[in-house]
């Protein structure tokens, strides 16, 4: 039960910034556990290529590895969380999303929120027959297509500054694509693909 409980609590760390970097001592002292019992739980999720090091003086800095399934698995899983209590406080959401996935003809492939805005993800040539539903949605409502997303994804804090409602797995695929570019900005180790 701890076991998954840790794993857990660190999906949720770095899952308010998929590009931090954190020593173990960090990692523990966020998580108010025991350095040795997370040290322990670090190197096993290293040993499944979850994560990777980076050394830095006698020190390691701990790096998500976007590269791995599992490491995506465990911010899916944080992020449905957030997901699940944003929409139990603001159920309007969860109807939002049935109607742009149902109703709509969007075809998206992620919406998100950020910025207290609705940001939907989809094909271009959806987008280009939708211009009539842009006077239907909220004015506080983004269609994005894939490559807008990147580029937005780049420029802005959306990486840490959002809750998925759909999609997961298209939001996350679409930062690994810009992985070099967003993670520079994110620390001064740089942006080297995991």
């Amino acid at each position: 039960m701890a076991e998954g409980r840790i794993e857990r609590q660190i999906a949720e760390l770095y899952g308010k910034n998929p590009f931090s970097l954190y020593s173990i001592n960090q990692i523990a002292t966020e998580l108010d556990r025991t350095y040795p019992f997370v040290n322990k739980k670090v190197h096993e999720l290293a040993e499944r290529e979850v994560f990777s090091f980076i050394p830095v003086g006698r020190s390691h800095l701990c790096r998500l590895n976007l590269g791995s399934e599992e490491a995506m698995l465990l911010l899916m899983r944080s992020e449905i969380g957030k997901r699940d209590r944003l929409i139990a406080s603001r159920p309007e959401l969860a109807q939002a999303v049935r109607f742009l996935r149902e109703e709509s003809g969007l075809e998206p492939y992620t919406i998100f929120l950020h910025a207290e805005r609705l940001h939907i993800v989809c094909p271009g040539t959806v987008l280009r027959r939708a211009t009539g539903l842009e006077k239907t949605l909220e004015s506080d409502t983004i269609l994005l297509s894939p490559d807008a997303f990147r580029r937005l994804l780049v420029s802005e804090d959306l990486v840490r500054d959002h809750v998925i409602l759909f999609g997961f797995e298209h939001f996350f695929w679409a930062v690994k694509q810009v992985w070099p570019q967003v993670a520079a900005r994110y620390n001064a180790i740089g942006g080297d693909r995991p």
